[in-house]
């Protein structure tokens, strides 16, 4: 098993946003992902989906986009992104979730001798640089 993450698809299947707009790499850019993931991921791969699913704004717009990465391979932990405003409650993303989908949100998934946490992240406190004499000395 392997254990792969992506970010940022923002899937667009009810209300089709055409993304090229932000450079021309992103041209058809679900075929792209969809053939690259065919290509590498396996059934039995676990893919972290780390936030911004769906450009969907309600749940109903989002089925589509959570169908279509439903039938990639491999299961898949999702965890909410900032611009994932169709995520409501956990139970709710639980109770719709199909069957190789399941959603993380200050909870955590288990895969073999794999844990995955997920939690709402972007808004932490940033991060302040150490100085490598302090890394060693608490090793």
């Amino acid at each position: 098993m392997k254990v792969w993450a992506i970010a940022d698809l923002h899937l667009s299947g009810a209300n089709p946003k055409p993304m090229d707009k932000f450079g021309e790499q992103w041209k058809n850019h679900d075929e792209k992902i969809s053939t690259a993931w065919r290509d590498m991921v396996a059934e039995d791969d676990l893919v972290v989906v780390v936030g911004d699913t769906s450009w969907a704004m309600k749940l109903q717009e989002a089925i589509i986009d959570l169908q279509w990465l439903a039938q990639l391979p491999g299961r898949k932990a999702l965890i909410r992104g900032n611009h994932d405003y169709w995520w409501s409650s956990l139970a709710k993303m639980r109770n719709i979730a199909p069957e190789s989908i399941e959603f993380i949100h200050n909870s955590a998934v288990r895969v073999n001798d794999i844990v995955v946490a997920g939690t709402r992240g972007w808004m932490l406190p940033p991060v302040t640089a150490v100085r490598s004499s302090a890394v060693r000395s608490s090793a």
